[in-house]
């Protein structure tokens, strides 16, 4: 593979070009992947965006997807929310790319910290446990926090939102 990598913003009339690796990292749909760039490449403040790495042939073999949002501790802070890498060659030339070219973008765009979710099957489906982490980890970032996620069409609603027996017999007077 040539090491000849560059990153570009992703467009949306672009989007079909990088399903490939949507498809492969977020098992989604050709239309939830042209709605999801739609939404994310819409805004032109950089309050959003997909930046993806391309090869000499121009074909794509990374991407994140990221948005700005305020973080208590830190201010305005771009959350990389969509990494995916494909590193086919043994090294981790896209990863690493990708990972300083989002940072660099931060930090011209004057945010204060960037967090990054990294995909849990991207480490169960493909073996690389800690690749991306260690990587993050050699350029200085640090594990701040831990992500879940409740798939809300895949499960029950299994929460009582009864009110406590204290509050309920408050209301009723006593």
């Amino acid at each position: 593979m040539s090491t000849r990598l560059r990153t570009s913003p992703l467009i949306a009339p672009e989007a079909d070009r990088a399903y490939p690796i949507a498809r492969l990292a977020a098992g989604v749909t050709l239309a939830q992947w042209r709605a999801f760039v739609s939404r994310r490449t819409g805004d032109d403040s950089f309050r959003s965006g997909i930046l993806v790495v391309q090869d000499a042939r121009d074909y794509i073999l990374g991407l994140g997807s990221y948005y700005v949002a305020e973080e208590l501790g830190h201010g305005s802070v771009m959350v990389v929310d969509k990494l995916f890498a494909l590193d086919m060659m043994g090294g981790e030339f896209v990863s690493r790319l990708l990972l300083r070219h989002l940072v660099r973008l931060a930090r011209e765009q004057g945010f204060c910290a960037v967090e990054t979710h990294l995909p849990a099957t991207d480490v169960e489906i493909h073996g690389r446990a800690d690749s991306l982490l260690r990587l993050m980890r050699e350029d200085g970032h640090q594990v701040g926090e831990i992500c879940t996620m409740l798939d809300l069409s895949k499960s029950k609603e299994n929460v009582s939102f009864l009110p406590a027996p204290a509050i309920r017999r408050a209301a009723k007077g006593g």
